[in-house]
């Protein structure tokens, strides 16, 4: 169903997102089962389940943005606000390099999209 998300993951929820990320981790390992069957086709498979391999690191790499947020969120809590809004923001600037911005991670993860729709039709 990743036809039907296409070019709607900027719409889509944490959760969502997650739930994607799921998905396409037990398509991937589908995938990587039931290549075999076609071994004729091992470079087409292969080109696939990268494909997939990537899109479930990136909203895997989404999930871990969504729950850093969360965390700093909650974890100045208690004090002064104006220095826990300090602390969060410097935590969340301390992230941005690490991972990038969420918006290029769900640009990336179109691009996969399209990669593994391309290769999806190799074997109707």
């Amino acid at each position: 169903a990743l036809d039907k998300v296409r070019g709607t993951l900027g719409d889509m929820s944490e959760g969502e997102l997650h739930a994607l990320r799921i998905a396409v981790k037990k398509l991937r390992y589908g995938a990587d089962f039931f290549a075999a069957l076609w071994p004729a086709q091992a470079a087409h498979s292969q080109r696939y389940a990268r494909g997939l391999k990537g899109l479930q690191e990136e909203l895997g790499i989404l999930n871990d943005l969504a729950v850093a947020s969360d965390v700093r969120k909650s974890l100045f809590g208690h004090g002064d606000p104006a220095i826990a809004d300090s602390l969060r923001a410097q935590l969340a600037q301390l992230e941005r390099p690490a991972h990038g911005s969420r918006k290029r991670r769900l640009r990336k993860c179109e691009r996969l999209i399209d990669d593994v729709l391309d290769c999806a039709g190799g074997w109707e």
